[in-house]
């Protein structure tokens, strides 16, 4: 028997131009949901389903959301929209988010980014796409793989890389258009700049586990460093121990591996680091397995 019990394509946004396709597991109760990126350098993706069945073993619906090219903040707030979406689904689960490259950068966009309101972070944020403008941001959980965190070259990055952007302008138009052309837009694609919102709220950033190939030649490895130095060093006031914190980010880095090529590995670690945080039910035990869903799904 198959481990997907249904899959059903629908328009996140409403407007013909936003797919998402949705596994739900064949099971009687849906332990919890995963909002899934795919990377695309930043040129638009339709969402393929590939760390889906890991996630369907271990009893989570599965959401493999498209996004399309454009300029910022075009595809963050598809983003939004499609986290507004899942949770206006799925109001009783817990919901986590799941990416790869440029879709890594727009998961750690929604983990960095639940308290703040679209407005504040970009005034072209405004208005959110799609009908649930007022639902839920809340990530419980998050992987990240080999997200290009901070997207514009920087001065004295605290990595030994010469900088954390290390590929040459002209090397994708989309790339460029999206970020490298506009300076302050970049620097709001670094989840880093969010981090103090926790602070001042006493509370840390859902847990995440973050994964980067030390030979990546796209995107540093030096991202998934920094990213994880920023969450230490982030300081959370006296009420929030210091445990909850230090324990935040769960740093991967793949010795020899590239930009993708220890993706079928990690999806099974990915999917039992997820449901260990967002399933009520999680079993160690879980069996994740390597098939792609879309046969069990027929």
């Amino acid at each position: 028997e198959g481990i997907c019990g249904s899959v059903e394509k629908v328009d996140y946004v409403g407007d013909g131009q936003h797919s998402m396709m949705i596994y739900e597991p064949n099971s009687t109760m849906i332990q919890a949901a995963v909002l899934w990126f795919e990377g695309s350098g930043w040129c638009g993706t339709n969402g393929s389903s590939d760390p889906c069945a890991e996630i369907l073993a271990q009893g989570m619906a599965c959401a493999a959301a498209s996004y399309n090219s454009g300029s910022w903040p075009s595809q963050h707030k598809e983003a939004r929209a499609a986290l507004r979406y899942i949770h206006t689904r799925y109001p009783n689960n817990k919901v986590g988010v799941l990416g790869h490259s440029s879709g890594s950068s727009l998961a750690s966009f929604l983990w960095a980014t639940e308290l703040i309101p679209d407005v504040e972070i970009d005034p072209n944020m405004i208005p959110p796409l799609g009908p649930y403008p007022s639902a839920s941001l809340k990530i419980d959980a998050a992987v990240l793989m080999s997200g290009q965190f901070h997207p514009y070259p920087i001065n004295t990055p605290p990595c030994t890389q010469a900088q954390v952007w290390n590929k040459t302008l002209d090397n994708s138009a989309c790339e460029y258009n999206y970020t490298l052309g506009n300076y302050s837009a970049a620097q709001k694609v670094n989840p880093a700049l969010y981090l103090s919102s926790f602070s001042t709220q006493a509370i840390v950033p859902a847990p995440a586990m973050i994964f980067h190939g030390t030979n990546d030649s796209l995107v540093s490895a030096c991202n998934a460093v920094e990213l994880a130095q920023a969450v230490e060093n982030t300081s959370f006031p006296s009420s929030v121990s210091s445990k909850d914190y230090n324990y935040t980010v769960h740093l991967r880095l793949i010795q020899n591996a590239s930009h993708g090529s220890y993706l079928e590995t990690a999806y099974p670690i990915a999917a039992t680091f997820l449901a260990k945080h967002l399933c009520p039910t999680f079993s160690s035990d879980a069996v994740a397995v390597g098939t792609s869903p879309h046969p069990l799904c027929k």
